[in-house]
């Protein structure tokens, strides 16, 4: 029967990343989560077969892998960890095939979290304003920037989260974005975006994003996104950009014993 082992942050992370990287599993929602959780190993005998987290803060299961070779184990290993962690769920990538086909068996809701949104090489229309006016932000942008409640915190010249600016000729500030490198898949680029209430509906998230994509691709990297199912806004920006949704990210609230 496998039992699972506490371990430290560092350990089998590098092995779980290659396995996330492989799948496509990584994005701006599961690093803020993977980065804040308990791991443990899951052993059959003297054998690591796999690995888990759980984000205590939530008390919902954010990895569940089972190495090659080992798959026979996959829904007993499973059935250890929803016994011994007692997690009140799952938050799963749908592209991750192990953990959600095991985590499925024990859900009573499905919620989904967010869209994950891959470029395609589809036509668009090009960006209304003037690539002149959108430049990286600077610290004369942080008090715009701060009051949007866009960013968790706002830090200028941070290479993993760049963030830009798109001010008019007035300097009117019209709207943020921010290119996201994840240091788990650091070969992608998420892009995300946020207007300013008073200039909706005008075009600018469609120009943010447009300019972010090109950035991105200079940088040499993959264009990727996601937003939050509910916002919709959000949802069509991105595709009338070129993105398109395949995957999602939802919860597995698990049944109660």
């Amino acid at each position: 029967m496998p039992e699972i082992i506490p371990i430290a942050k560092s350990e089998y992370v590098a092995e779980y990343t290659e396995y996330a990287r492989k799948h496509c599993l990584i994005s701006g929602f599961w690093d803020n989560i993977f980065t804040n959780t308990d791991r443990y190993c899951i052993k059959c005998g003297n054998d690591i077969i796999g690995f888990t987290s759980i984000f205590r803060q939530e008390n919902m299961l954010t990895a569940f892998f089972i190495r090659e070779g080992w798959e026979y184990y996959v829904q007993q290993a499973f059935d250890c960890v929803k016994s011994e962690l007692s997690p009140a769920g799952a938050r799963v990538m749908t592209n991750d095939e192990i953990f959600l086909s095991a985590a499925l068996e024990h859900a009573r809701e499905v919620n989904q979290q967010a869209y994950l949104f891959a470029l395609t090489d589809r036509s668009v229309k090009p960006a209304r304003y003037p690539s002149l006016w959108f430049r990286a932000a600077t610290d004369a942008d942080i008090e715009d920037l701060t009051a949007t409640d866009f960013y968790d915190s706002v830090v200028i010249d941070n290479p993993e989260n760049q963030i830009y600016v798109l001010r008019d000729d007035s300097n009117t500030f019209l709207g943020t974005g921010h290119i996201y490198i994840s240091p788990v898949k650091n070969n992608c680029g998420a892009v995300g975006m946020y207007t300013a209430p008073e200039f909706r509906n005008k075009g600018i998230a469609h120009s943010i994003i447009t300019f972010l994509t090109e950035i991105v691709k200079c940088e040499r990297l993959v264009p990727i996104a996601c937003c939050n199912t509910h916002n919709i806004a959000s949802r069509k920006t991105l595709e009338s950009c070129g993105y398109t949704t395949n995957t999602r990210y939802i919860n597995l609230i698990f049944h109660k014993e």
